[in-house]
């Protein structure tokens, strides 16, 4: 066994290529936003799972083609940082209630704010296809909240996706323990999509908001095929259409509209 207390992983492309009969054990590793891991033997995380996703999407990568294991207590943390004043785009491959969320770095609970309630470090909203279906309504603008709906309970459940409202610059700390965390390093997942599907008009029909359930980033164009994919643009405010045989690259804990078959 190799051992190692803390490694910190920034660089585009970074590799643990152990000898088959040894085990990487680090007690404490981080993987930043410009960070990725391909793991093709075994590596042992004692005590924590740091990766950092930033405001623009951008998120810390591991790929796991080998064996991941973890410390009894050992947490997995996901670091995000939020632009005031702006939707983003995110969810994740486990379930993160709200009482697993704080101010980075501390054990400060982060609050958690329903639509026009401002007062809090985060507003979240989910996607309700089956409104959109029963009412014909299209608008994708989360503050005509037209198809949004509040969480209830107030957890980021797996796989489903999310938007996000900062009232400040923030970072938050997503937190996931020994409970939850046994998917995290899965190379291939399936997802159920809601089907909504009484609509007449087909392009109210099936419309769903997921997130990637890979720690790595995934190609959409090797989905099942669906039409269309829409991504939300930041920058633009917008969104743009990726067709299932287009290439597009999700990384993980980001969110993509689609409308289901």
């Amino acid at each position: 066994m190799k051992a190692a207390n803390r490694v910190v992983i920034s660089a585009p492309s970074a590799v643990f290529p152990n000898n088959a009969s040894n085990t990487l054990a680090i007690n404490s590793l981080e993987v930043t936003n410009t960070g990725r891991i391909e793991n093709t033997q075994a590596l042992h995380v004692e005590n924590e799972l740091l990766i950092r996703s930033s405001a623009d999407g951008n998120a810390g990568q591991i790929l796991n083609r080998g064996n991941v294991t973890f410390g009894d207590n050992a947490k997995i943390i996901i670091r995000k940082t939020f632009v005031a004043n702006q939707w983003h785009f995110m969810g994740f491959p486990f379930n993160v209630p709200q009482a697993n969320i704080f101010l980075a770095g501390t054990n400060t609970p982060a609050t958690w704010g329903n639509l026009n309630e401002t007062s809090n470090n985060i507003v979240v909203q989910r996607y309700d296809g089956q409104r959109r279906n029963n009412t014909a309504t299209s608008s994708f603008n989360a503050s005509q909240g037209a198809n949004w709906a509040n969480v209830s309970p107030k957890t980021f459940v797996a796989n489903q996706g999310y938007i996000v409202w900062a009232t400040s610059n923030i970072t938050l700390d997503f937190v996931v323990d020994a409970s939850n965390r046994a998917n995290f390093f899965n190379t291939s997942s399936s997802v159920v999509a809601g089907i909504y599907d009484s609509n007449p008009n087909y392009e109210h029909r099936n419309w769903n908001l997921l997130t990637t359930p890979f720690a790595s980033a995934y190609e959409l164009q090797n989905s099942a095929f669906h039409a269309p994919f829409l991504i939300y643009n930041a920058s633009t405010q917008t969104y743009d259409a990726v067709m299932s045989t287009d290439s597009y690259e999700i990384r993980p804990y980001n969110a993509y509209l689609f409308q289901a078959k």
